[in-house]
């Protein structure tokens, strides 16, 4: 009697559901450190990223340190940064101040963009195909359909996405194997099917079940799973004033 699920098969990795993974109570204790971030891709950043060369960075750093007045003291310590194993004296570049300034302007525009190619973002264009009233056209290769070419398309790469996100330790809670769910409510009663997740719908169970139809490599003994993508989007209002507006694509792993 009660809840219980039936698997299309067993599972190599059973879930494991907490207390925490099946309520959604607001009293219950949350323990320190549980809160995990998912990072696409790792930055790309280093002490001397903003710079043309690490010798140049410790220049910089002396000028731009210290007292306002450079005074025997603080040539004594510009001898410490000489003395730093990333400082070369017999670098190729001339060291020049007015081009190191540029470079930090550049680095500071570089990474307030909220699209940095450094955090994984891709520039492309997208080709749309316009209507026409009282036009009708074979198919989207009919030599008479007018094109609008959308440029500065910002997006991730999906399969990098899904990559990050299974090997982030919040996969540890991902349902990666699905199953019918049912309530029975006596010993002699037919169970009742209970839908309500994406990972024990009937198209959840449909894919895993044609993957493992899928011919595998020998000597392959690794788990297949199915990933269930979510994508919506709509339009944010980027000012409270105005119409300037964005229409983010949103993904969302429903596992």
């Amino acid at each position: 009697m009660g809840v219980f699920r039936v698997y299309p098969r067993y599972p190599g990795v059973p879930k494991r559901d907490t207390l925490k993974a099946v309520s959604d109570a607001l009293t219950l204790e949350m323990e320190c450190g549980s809160q995990t971030s998912l990072s696409v891709l790792p930055h790309a950043d280093t002490l001397y990223s903003a710079f043309s060369h690490p010798t140049a960075s410790l220049l910089m750093a002396w000028q731009y340190s210290g007292g306002t007045t450079k005074s025997a003291d603080e040539l004594d310590r510009l001898w410490t940064y000489i003395q730093d194993p990333a400082f070369n004296p017999t670098v190729d570049k001339i060291f020049s101040h007015t081009r190191e300034k540029k470079c930090i302007d550049k680095y500071l525009a570089d990474s307030s963009n909220p699209f940095n190619t450094a955090h994984g973002w891709q520039r492309s264009s997208v080709k749309i195909p316009l209507p026409h009233k009282r036009s009708k056209y074979t198919s989207e290769q009919d030599p008479e359909l007018s094109w609008l070419m959308v440029d500065g398309i910002y997006h991730h790469d999906i399969t990098d996405i899904i990559i990050s996100a299974f090997q982030s330790k919040t996969s540890s809670t991902y349902h990666i194997f699905p199953y019918e769910e049912y309530w029975r409510q006596s010993s002699d009663s037919e169970p009742l099917r209970l839908f309500g997740k994406a990972y024990s719908s009937l198209v959840f169970i449909k894919a895993y079940q044609e993957i493992h139809l899928l011919p595998g490599d020998s000597g392959d003994n690794l788990e297949r799973v199915v990933a269930l993508l979510m994508l919506w989007s709509d339009a944010m209002q980027l000012a409270n004033f105005g119409d300037a507006s964005l229409w983010p694509i949103y993904l969302y792993l429903a596992n």
